[in-house]
């Protein structure tokens, strides 16, 4: 039976998603953080953002002409939704007012100037209107919306942003009909996305129903590919894929609304009006272990990839052989998908340390080694732009304590050849310890798991 108030789609307990006109952060860690559920949330969670009224376009104008008569000059990524590139779509990056002369300026009756079906993607605009300022202050960094409290524990944009050029948030911005194939999200972060204007429809598969959206061994392609177009399935090597289709959750969002995606969930997305969204990649210490299975699934891929460049390191004899080869791997993960060993040790280093370390008795965030690995590294004296949640929005510490130690232990035990020969990556293991060790003597006791 539907909820009050709401849309059959919203209503889906049938579907699976729960709805949400206001959410605690204390129900948000038992009912979606912990369990790793999907849920919406209804407009209140961003009711104060300023884009809601920055962004409304004027009578008769279009969203996206008030977005370009704002950023014009911004240049960003654009995805041609129907022009297929391996696993994604075709890229091109421009300036924003040349996807609005292009493409969304008003044509003939059959649609915009070209009529392609382009989608503004991973848009880092909140950065890019910071770095402008050269103030890198969480004032500066987010003119048009504030974080909800509910995703201010983020782990990943709280490294980023303070030790790199580089950040997981991001507008989008589509007309009717564009699309995102099916993918789950970087490193199996979580995220959050709100949509500012217009409606979108989620068609999301939870972890177990990996297997069935991949590939089965055929004579017309290889074993294990990724579904690209969940509407438009090959029956015939995806042989599975119609018990993944029973397991799917399909939720449409409506404008103001907020989705959260949970770690390991691939999902495909369709903008059902024209849209602009607000969204972050995010992580912490409740998906902690599904970050750190993400990298070594990384390195092992990539490590078996490069067999034969092991046993030529290996053959030529040389004292560092080792170490050279751990190099040639984490530079090609770093390549490939974006991060290595030093970046993830780093990332839990500085969130370790903000959430235990007092200033007088440990090294302060700004101390952390800065990541060569990554994009060109801030001054390691600007503050932070993205600051530490507050004890009342994350976990219990205990809790933060048990999953950084699985981490630890793991990689100590089970990956101690590249605790010994990546580069700078004892040392921030060895850091982390110690955090956790103190922190367990002065006081964070008690169950691991929130009650």
């Amino acid at each position: 039976m539907a909820e009050p108030g709401l849309t059959v789609e919203h209503s889906a307990h049938s579907r699976g998603v729960r709805y949400h006109n206001r959410l605690s952060y204390t129900d948000f860690l038992e009912h979606h953080l912990l369990t790793n559920t999907p849920c919406l949330i209804g407009p209140q969670l961003t009711a104060s953002w300023r884009a809601r009224t920055l962004w409304a376009p004027p009578p008769s104008s279009s969203i996206f002409a008030r977005l370009t008569e704002l950023y014009g000059d911004q240049r960003v990524s654009v995805a041609f939704c129907d022009e297929r590139d391996f696993s994604d779509q075709r890229r091109e990056e421009m300036l924003l007012r040349e996807v609005m002369e292009r493409h969304w300026a008003p044509g003939d009756e059959d649609g915009p100037v070209r009529g392609e079906k382009v989608y503004v993607k991973d848009w880092h605009l909140a950065l890019q209107l910071a770095q402008e300022k050269g103030d890198l202050s969480p004032e500066a960094h987010e003119p048009f919306y504030e974080t909800p409290d509910l995703f201010k524990d983020d782990w990943l944009n709280g490294y980023y942003t303070a030790h790199t050029n580089d950040d997981f948030r991001f507008v989008y911005a589509g007309s009717a009909g564009t699309w995102t194939g099916l993918h789950r999200d970087v490193y199996r972060s979580y995220s959050w996305s709100t949509n500012v204007f217009g409606r979108k429809i989620w068609r999301l598969f939870p972890p177990s129903s990996i297997p069935l959206l991949h590939s089965d061994s055929s004579s017309s392609g290889p074993a294990g590919e990724l579904a690209y177009d969940v509407r438009d399935v090959d029956q015939t090597r995806w042989r599975s894929f119609e018990k993944a289709h029973e397991a799917c959750i399909v939720v449409v969002q409506e404008e103001g609304e907020t989705i959260f995606v949970p770690s390991n969930w691939y999902h495909q997305v369709e903008n059902l009006t024209d849209c602009i969204s607000i969204n972050h990649n995010w992580a912490n210490s409740v998906n902690l272990l599904e970050l750190y299975d993400a990298m070594k699934v990384e390195v092992s891929t990539v490590s078996e990839s490069l067999a034969d460049v092991r046993e030529m390191l290996k053959e030529s004899g040389g004292e560092d052989w080792e170490r050279e080869w751990s190099a040639v791997v984490q530079d090609l993960c770093v390549k490939d998908a974006g991060w290595g060993w030093h970046t993830f040790f780093s990332m839990l280093l500085q969130a370790l340390s903000s959430t235990f370390s007092p200033a007088d008795s440990s090294p302060p965030v700004s101390s952390i080694a800065l990541d060569t690995s990554s994009p060109t590294a801030t001054s390691a004296s600007s503050p932070p732009p993205f600051p530490p949640a507050p004890p009342s929005l994350h976990p219990p510490l205990p809790y933060i304590l048990s999953t950084a130690k699985q981490v630890l232990d793991d990689f100590e035990t089970s990956r101690a050849d590249e605790l010994r020969w990546c580069e700078g990556v004892a040392g921030l293991v060895r850091r982390a310890r110690g955090l956790v060790g103190r922190a367990e003597e002065t006081g964070a006791e008690g169950s691991g798991t929130p009650s």
